[in-house]
């Protein structure tokens, strides 16, 4: 076995590839599921048992405390599912994405269905919504990203109207995270420098 099988196998090497995804708002689909929406707060997530799902709320309130937004999608009255924006940069909690920094966009990102919602095309659905909700308030892009191998995702985000703009890859060796840079992109900042601020 290789060294990089080694370290895997006990939990100190990992990689993988993450696809990030835009829309321009010019191909929305009719959503397949009427839902209902509305903007939630920290105390509205700990009221629809938000927390229970596994989330932190340390780093909810810091997303809060930063400006971003959280949307929360009704199917029947009952709460379905939760996606966030970001004006400002994509942050990932766990470290297996850099920060990225995205001129004139808007991040959507942890996005999550509840698990008795699955499968009814809720996900797809919820990125029509709040496609139109942002180019309503004049906004002119929006992106999001999912792990490559994550197939049900992909097909659900370009079920939405996003399609693919560039990848990353992150590698975990020991405590260390690596990210490759995105390519065929103008990246503007500090050479070799994370947060990148991509324009394109």
């Amino acid at each position: 076995m290789s060294i990089k099988g080694i370290l895997r196998r006990i939990g100190l090497y990992e990689k993988e590839e993450f696809l990030v995804f835009q829309s321009d708002f010019n191909n929305i689909p009719q959503p397949k599921v009427k839902l209902e929406y509305r903007a939630l707060s920290f105390k509205d997530l700990e009221d629809l048992t938000y927390f229970k799902i596994g989330r932190n709320p340390k780093y909810i309130q810091r997303r809060f405390n930063k400006g971003c937004e959280c949307f929360g999608f009704f199917l029947e009255g009952k709460f379905a599912y939760a996606m966030w924006l970001s004006h400002d940069c994509l942050e990932d909690d766990t470290g297996r994405l850099p920060p990225i920094k995205i001129q004139n966009s808007v991040w959507l990102f942890d996005g999550f269905t509840m698990p008795e919602f699955r499968r009814l095309g809720v996900y797809a659905s919820a990125g029509s919504y709040i496609q139109e909700i942002l180019k309503a308030r004049g906004e002119t892009k929006a992106l999001t990203v999912c792990a490559a191998d994550n197939l049900i995702s992909k097909k659900a985000i370009q079920k939405a109207g996003f399609y693919q703009v560039f990848s990353i890859d992150y590698r975990r060796v020991f405590f260390f995270f690596i990210h490759s840079r995105p390519q065929n992109r103008t990246l503007q900042g500090a050479d070799g420098a994370w947060p990148l601020s991509i324009n394109f």
